[in-house]
C-alpha cells in the first residue's frame, strides 16, 4: 500500500493539463506501435497496397471500355508431346508377348 500512497498525489484532479495529456498520450502511442507491428507482421500494409493497385487497374480497364489482351492458353503436356516430330530412328515398341523366360 505504501507505493499506491506515493502515487496518489500524481493522479489527483489538481494536476496540470499536461499530466493528463501525458497519461492519455502514452497508451495511445503504445497502441499505435502495437498496431504497426501487427500490420507489419501479418503483411497487412502490403496486402492493402496490392488491392489498391488492382482496383486502379480495374478502374482504368473499365474506363477505357476495352478489355486487356487475352493471354494465350498454355499448352498442356500432352499437347506438347503430340506436337513433337516423330522420327523413324526411334525404336519401335516391343509387345510383352515377345518375351519368354
Amino acid at each position: 500500500m505504501h507505493i499506491i500512497e506515493e502515487l496518489l498525489p500524481f493522479v489527483g484532479p489538481n494536476q496540470p493539463w499536461w499530466v493528463w495529456a501525458l497519461v492519455g498520450l502514452v497508451p495511445f502511442c503504445m497502441f499505435l506501435a502495437f498496431r504497426e507491428f501487427m500490420c507489419w507482421f501479418w503483411k497487412i500494409n502490403k496486402l492493402v497496397g496490392r488491392l489498391e493497385k488492382i482496383e486502379r487497374r480495374l478502374t482504368s480497364i473499365q474506363l477505357s471500355a476495352t478489355p486487356p489482351a487475352q493471354a494465350k492458353p498454355k499448352k498442356s503436356r500432352t499437347d506438347q508431346q503430340a506436337a513433337l516430330p516423330t522420327t523413324s530412328a526411334a525404336p519401335a515398341a516391343v509387345a510383352d508377348d515377345d518375351f519368354t523366360v
